[in-house]
């Protein structure tokens, strides 16, 4: 985790960008917790969608069998699973198109990089500290997500002080991508409601 915050402020400092917004979604949103923490004088608002802040030990499981695989057999290997769980079980299925934007993330993917974030993963250990947050932030589950449930995410809203936390209905784990119009509407209103 400390190498992939420390990658965005030197991202950041390579742009001359002394603070700003900050939205992350599944690993991006356990980064940018850490990144608030740890960096709050450069964090303006943080808005974190599908994460978690801690790692229990059916998901250490988790992670482990899943990097196993992929290093072992390729990142075809993990496609199936990854692609049902990063989009929710409705009866509308997403668009051909974002699911095969999805799987060619995952195709594109190398199988030491993802076994290193799933390492990242197995070792969330920012709940305990959430208190310490006092920049604006929001919370967004997706109310159909098999990897992340909304639960996880109250949890961490009623953990940070004025926190707010909203549900997307038939939203999945890639909520961005399973709704993207009503991602973008939420979105939207969460960066008016900050100016």
């Amino acid at each position: 985790m400390r190498d992939l915050v420390d990658g965005v402020i030197a991202l950041m400092d390579a742009l001359s960008i002394g603070e700003a917004a900050f939205l992350g979604l599944s690993l991006g949103g356990s980064v940018g917790i850490q990144l608030a923490l740890d960096f709050p004088h450069r964090v303006t608002w943080l808005a974190c969608c599908c994460a978690r802040a801690d790692s229990p030990d059916n998901y250490v499981q988790l992670w482990k069998g899943r990097s196993t695989k992929a290093v072992a057999n390729g990142m075809a290997s993990i496609e199936g699973e990854t692609l049902e769980r990063w989009f929710a079980p409705h009866g509308q299925e997403p668009s051909a198109n974002r699911v095969d934007l999805a799987r060619s993330m995952i195709q594109g993917t190398d199988p030491q990089g993802y076994a290193g974030c799933a390492g990242v993963l197995s070792r969330l250990n920012s709940r305990p500290r959430l208190h310490e947050l006092t920049i604006p932030t929001f919370f967004l589950a997706g109310a159909s997500d098999l990897a992340i449930p909304p639960s996880v995410l109250r949890d961490l809203h009623e953990r940070v002080p004025g926190s707010r936390f909203a549900e997307l209905v038939g939203a999945g784990h890639l909520a961005n991508l399973d709704r993207p119009t009503e991602f973008n509407e939420w979105l939207t209103g969460y960066v008016q409601a900050q100016q």
